[in-house]
């Protein structure tokens, strides 16, 4: 990952509750972190940490202008919740096994270069059943600007259709299959679901689009990721896009 414009730290959040009454059902949080702590200015570093914490943990966030207290806040709002949900769980259901209700979150840039800086969060959840959940965002950040890159800078409006279907053919072509009726057989749903969605993140190959288990697909095939290159879509860029300055990029 190339970097040279935004410098970030690590750090692990760790926390965890148990039943005061029975210590085998537990609640923990674990949230690793990579955050900004310097670029340019601290005034522009305040605004692109309150930018992140927005975008990742909800607009209730952008008071914080650490990325790493918003994240503080976060993981302690989540075993709250997480103690709330044990607690009512085993008021109604008398559970006679160990249970750990569990938060797992990983947070940190993908791409950072230039005027771009794209994070990802991605997390597992279980709190009882079958499996627990996964789940991966994505936010691109326009640095010149200090806003978020959305759907309508990478596609203009009237060619959403034309981008579906590239979405769907890159897929196909990706598996190997005979074409998008045979998506189904391989435990997709129905390929006219598989739309560009607000879920990407860029770089210096392309724009990716990841949809997660159950979004487009079955939980068994996992997170969906579907790359377009830079020359694939350049035709649908809207005009004075921020990322129009991608499309001269050399790609290895």
């Amino acid at each position: 990952m190339a970097t040279d414009s935004v410098r970030t730290d690590r750090t692990l959040i760790e926390l965890s509750y148990q039943l005061p009454d029975d210590p085998k059902k537990k609640c923990e949080v674990k949230l690793s972190l990579d955050y900004p702590i310097a670029y340019q200015s601290e005034s522009d570093l305040a605004r692109l940490n309150s930018l992140l914490a927005s975008q990742i943990f909800g607009p209730e966030y952008s008071r914080y202008t650490s990325l790493k207290e918003a994240a503080d806040s976060a993981a302690q709002s989540t075993l709250n919740e997480m103690k709330e949900g044990l607690t009512t769980l085993c008021n109604e259901i008398e559970l006679t096994s160990e249970i750990t209700f569990t938060s797992l979150t990983q947070i940190m840039p993908v791409y950072n270069n230039g005027n771009f800086l794209s994070y990802n969060s991605s997390s597992y959840s279980y709190e009882g059943g079958a499996h627990g959940i996964n789940n991966s965002f994505y936010y691109v950040i326009y640095l010149p600007t200090m806003s978020r890159i959305t759907l309508s800078d990478i596609i203009a409006p009237e060619y959403t259709d034309s981008v579906h279907q590239m979405l769907i053919n890159t897929l196909v072509k990706n598996l190997d299959l005979k074409n998008s009726k045979a998506l189904i057989d391989v435990g997709y749903f129905d390929p006219e679901n598989i739309t560009a969605t607000e879920n990407f993140y860029i770089n210096d190959k392309g724009v990716t689009w990841v949809y997660n288990p159950y979004e487009i697909g079955c939980y068994a095939l996992g997170e969906t990721s579907i790359t377009l290159s830079y020359s694939d879509i350049s035709y649908f860029i809207p005009e004075n896009s921020p990322i129009s300055c991608m499309l001269n990029i050399q790609t290895k």
